[in-house]
């Protein structure tokens, strides 16, 4: 069985039509974790190779765990990713949220239900904590995911306007990470329809980031997606997307 959502964006054309399963592409989960022996993740797990010590390729390989920071990234024994909530190197997912996002970028459907839109993809576990004070947390796993060859990053998380988020950092630091050459998928968030331009949370918001709402089985706009648009103007030093009409968000 193919999950509706993978169907709805065509992933099955691309993977027969175009051969393109994701093979060769890195990209970081920044979220709660991943449970990486999940049987859908768990072939699916990138796998550091500054630390693969004996080049095997083994998920979480003890015999790569030597105290030493190998590749010189500045994270200890970082085998699989990093714990930025924690600062320690076991991204473990202790909430689901973060295994449920890995599984719609590359789960391989070996429970019975093809979950991913790049089912040959590698994930790279990136765990920040999910309170909102923890920005910080989010731009360093940014910056983590970035500096170690990530080709994209997905994030399902944000910030309501109503928390105040730090936006120009965000969006500083956001154009940054897609200069580097790694691009950001970021949802749009959960506050439904009403409080345009403001529903977008933040980073979705940033104009340059691929941002993503959400739908039924039936392509029907869920209630609960924020659908925009956004604007930055009074935001220095950007100042733009005045509205009306504002920016277009979701992407």
């Amino acid at each position: 069985e193919i999950e509706c959502g993978v169907q709805q964006m065509q992933a099955p054309r691309v993977w027969n039509e175009l051969g393109n399963t994701g093979n060769g592409a890195i990209v970081a989960v920044i979220d709660t974790g991943v449970c990486w022996t999940h049987t859908d993740i768990a072939n699916q797990i990138w796998v550091n190779p500054g630390e693969d010590l004996n080049h095997n390729g083994v998920v979480m390989d003890p015999a790569d765990v030597n105290g030493v920071d190998d590749d010189g990234n500045g994270f200890v024994d970082d085998l699989i990713g990093w714990d930025f909530d924690n600062g320690d190197r076991e991204p473990n997912d202790d909430n689901s949220h973060g295994s449920h996002c890995a599984g719609t970028v590359a789960g391989d459907g070996t429970g019975g239900t093809q979950t991913g839109m790049a089912p040959d993809a590698k994930v790279m576990a990136v765990k920040v904590g999910v309170q909102f004070s923890d920005e910080v947390d989010v731009w360093n796993a940014m910056q983590y995911a970035a500096a170690n060859g990530a080709h994209a990053i997905s994030m399902s998380l944000g910030w309501p306007h109503g928390q105040n988020p730090d936006r120009v950092t965000w969006r500083t630091n956001c154009e940054n990470t897609i200069d580097a050459g790694t691009a950001m998928v970021i949802a749009a968030g959960n506050e439904g329809s009403g409080a345009e331009p403001d529903n977008v949370r933040t980073p979705g918001d940033v104009p340059r980031v691929i941002t993503v709402g959400a739908v039924d089985c039936n392509d029907s706009i869920a209630s609960f997606s924020s659908r925009g648009p956004i604007t930055w103007q009074g935001i220095a030093p950007y100042n733009d997307h005045p509205y009306p009409p504002g920016l277009i968000k979701p992407d």
